[in-house]
């Protein structure tokens, strides 16, 4: 992504919060939020996927960003993190086994990792990383140290 793409996000942060549609969702279509939600999908034994596309992306690196709770202030996370994007020349991809983080409101591209073991959640992913080709993976709390806005 170019550095239009990351102000375009910056220019859509708002403190406003989305319509919480998902009490009226469930009452159609259930979700689950038991381990049956967390099935391991990715390869058997740590065994790669074969890559469905090339990542090519000339305006820098892509950055795993590991979330594991559900972010106090989403909206100043966001401008961290497309402030970081443009800064650093980095393509953030978020990962987390959280079912919603908030950002994908914002256009980042969010991979919920997968797995009711710490051995499936690892290969599951390992397998986002070498999909996305991820230069290294963070913890939220490292970006939020290394971004003060």
């Amino acid at each position: 992504m170019n550095q239009e793409h990351w102000v375009s996000i910056i220019n859509r942060v708002t403190a406003f919060q989305p319509l919480d549609l998902d009490d009226d969702i469930r009452k159609f279509a259930p979700l689950s939020n038991s381990a049956a939600s967390s099935h391991m999908l990715c390869g058997e034994n740590g065994k790669q996927s074969a890559y469905l596309w090339q990542h090519d992306n000339p305006n820098g690196a892509f950055l795993g960003v590991r979330i594991k709770q559900f972010p106090d202030d989403i909206a100043r996370l966001a401008i961290s993190l497309a402030s970081l994007a443009i800064e650093k020349q980095l393509y953030p991809i978020i990962l987390t086994t959280l079912d919603d983080t908030g950002l994908q409101q914002y256009g980042f591209r969010v991979e919920r990792i997968a797995g009711e073991t710490p051995l499936e959640i690892t290969q599951c992913e390992r397998e986002f990383t070498a999909f996305w080709g991820l230069v290294v993976i963070v913890d939220l709390d490292q970006i939020t140290t290394m971004t003060k806005v």
